[in-house]
């Protein structure tokens, strides 16, 4: 007998524990996360000598370095660590005014990527193909039960730039009962329907990537993943049905 309330107390604390997320879904911090939505195309070239007959010009797009100077370490430690590393510019003034001969390390930021193609890198008048090194990384998204109201605030949206042609801040949107929705700051409904709920990001252009801080209420699952949250009351449900099975105790629905 005892063993079987050892073995239902078990099962409340247990529960509880699949509940705990929902009731703690309200934060007063705010939360940040880091993204991107562009692949990285590398390619090194070597300077050649200026002319009448040839000029230098670089892409808004795409970040050069001088092979091995700290800034180029710079970014291939951005490379290996996204989320650690920053990167705000490149070094085109450093290269226009290296001499001819100098290695310079290009990288291209593509919003698209086909394994089937071949995608070349440009350097002045110099094409080769590039080799993907990064893929867009990050997103925003948020699990809301149905009956639901999610309130979602974005704070700031902090971009990192290469080149010039910085068209506009990035917008935070999202599409709800066909139409789109800017969140400016707040964004706020009720689902009818249990829903995964993407915020999209637009102007991002040139950007490396960008960080945004926000606030989040209404959603019903740990961090918003309906994933994790289905996988955490799955592995409560087995354990369940051990110790029931150990306390000795059938369900109701055993014969």
């Amino acid at each position: 007998m005892r063993v079987g309330y050892v073995a239902m107390a078990a099962i409340a604390i247990m529960m509880a524990a699949c509940v705990v997320p929902v009731l703690a879904e309200e934060s007063d911090a705010a939360d940040s996360l880091r993204m991107s939505d562009k692949y990285v195309l590398y390619a090194q070239f070597e300077k050649q000598a200026v002319d009448e007959w040839y000029y230098e010009w670089y892409y808004d797009n795409t970040l050069y370095f001088i092979d091995g100077s700290p800034e180029d370490q710079e970014m291939k430690r951005y490379i290996e660590d996204p989320y650690g590393v920053s990167i705000t510019d490149d070094q085109r003034e450093s290269v226009e005014a290296a001499p001819a001969g100098t290695l310079i390390n290009v990288y291209e930021l593509s919003t698209y990527y086909y394994d089937f193609d071949v995608q070349t890198v440009n350097y002045n008048d110099q094409e080769v193909p590039g080799v993907k090194i990064m893929d867009p990384y990050g997103s925003m998204s948020f699990f809301v039960k149905a009956g639901d109201t999610i309130t979602l605030t974005i704070h700031d949206i902090e971009q990192s730039y290469v080149g010039s042609n910085v068209m506009s801040e990035i917008e935070a949107s999202v599409y709800v009962d066909y139409q789109t929705h800017t969140i400016d700051p707040t964004f706020s409904h009720q689902y009818d329907v249990s829903t995964e709920m993407s915020v999209d990001f637009n102007n991002t252009y040139n950007a490396v990537y960008w960080e945004v801080s926000y606030d989040v209420s209404g959603i019903s699952e740990p961090n918003g993943s309906a994933t994790l949250y289905i996988a955490i009351c799955a592995v409560i449900t087995v354990l369940v049905l051990a110790l029931l099975v150990y306390a000795g105790i059938k369900p109701k629905w055993a014969k």
